[in-house]
């Protein structure tokens, strides 16, 4: 091998490990970019917006950790208190936050007179299937009262779009919970991060209240 051609494998070596090196950043670079504002709202955990809403929810079809086919329409219910949020099992930041509040909510909720359910729903219902979701539950111990729902694609968009809570991406999503008391159609909805213990306020300042 002559020279010359000795020098043009190793310019061309030398451009395929740059072309791997600027690739490699921009991989990097992006994927600590897509949880930059995750890692900011962290840094404000436990502040949070309240407001209260009206929603009108769409009749769709979600699935249970075991599999089985739920209407929106019984899931919210008006014969019992309700609490929901927005998750998917390999969020790594805000999302851990959220089921931690639940999971210490949900060893709360005895002290409580009247029914109380939680509900977490994927936002990632490709990968979050049935089976998926009952591993987290149990990651998180999660009692009979929390409960979580998968289904499909388009009809979690549609739900997420009907809570207001739907931000395109699933890296773009934010931490908001919601609470229904029985009987009534207003949602007082929480912006960011909230403790169990503000969330157990919340739900007794909600059934001491009159309709």
């Amino acid at each position: 091998m002559d020279t010359t051609m000795k020098s043009s494998i190793k310019k061309i070596f030398c451009c395929m490990v740059c072309i791997f090196a600027f690739y490699f950043s921009v991989q990097v670079w992006a994927e600590a970019d897509s949880h930059a504002h995750h890692k900011a709202m962290l840094k404000n955990s436990m502040s949070f917006k309240q407001s209260t809403q009206n929603y009108t929810i769409p009749d769709l079809i979600l699935q249970d950790k075991k599999g089985e086919n739920t209407s929106t329409a019984d899931l919210f219910d008006d014969d019992r208190t309700i609490l929901v949020n927005f998750i998917f099992t390999t969020c790594n930041t805000i999302c851990p936050v959220m089921s931690g509040t639940f999971s210490q909510l949900d060893k709360q909720l005895d002290k409580i007179d009247k029914k109380v359910e939680l509900i977490s729903i994927t936002i990632d219902p490709e990968f979050d299937t049935p089976k998926v979701l009952k591993h987290y539950a149990e990651k998180f111990k999660g009692s009979n009262k929390w409960k979580f729902y998968t289904g499909a694609r388009d009809d979690i968009v549609k739900l997420q779009t009907a809570f207001n809570a739907y931000r395109g991406s699933k890296m773009n999503h934010v931490p908001i919970t919601l609470i229904k008391k029985q009987h009534s159609k207003e949602w007082v909805r929480i912006d960011g991060f909230a403790s169990a213990d503000i969330l157990l306020q919340k739900i007794n300042q909600l059934n001491t209240a009159k309709n």
